[in-house]
């Protein structure tokens, strides 16, 4: 038997929001950020996707405060890339994730969505 430091059992933590629920939670946190009603929808996209769609276009000035509030990376803001002239009415996945996560108790590495909704997943080796 060998002695030493036990290999740690993984753990995992996640937490599964509904459609409807986290279409809820984005227009209650988009309007408090932006400061004006905002209503959100969120969506699965494709099978494994999901985006927040807006019902009003925001500015590209509301785009960055959102990027600073979620502490985007580059690669986040990238996803977001819209042009002047054109209406800001989405917000892709990982942008969403790291505003929903600001909410949540674990920082999600990883996303699964199903027909019910969105599963948020840590998992700690």
């Amino acid at each position: 038997m060998e002695q030493g430091n036990p290999t740690p059992e993984p753990t995992q933590k996640a937490v599964h929001i509904e459609w409807d629920d986290l279409s809820g939670v984005f227009t209650v946190l988009l309007s408090d950020l932006l400061d004006r009603p905002v209503k959100a929808e969120a969506e699965r996209e494709e099978y494994y996707y999901w985006k927040v769609t807006l019902s009003e276009p925001i500015t590209q000035d509301e785009l960055e405060l959102l990027f600073e509030h979620a502490r985007a990376s580059d690669a986040d803001r990238d996803e977001n890339l819209y042009g002047e002239d054109i209406p800001i009415l989405e917000l892709a996945e990982n942008l969403c994730k790291r505003l929903v996560t600001r909410m949540l108790t674990f920082e999600p590495v990883m996303t699964r969505t199903d027909r019910e909704g969105v599963w948020l997943i840590e998992t700690v080796l």
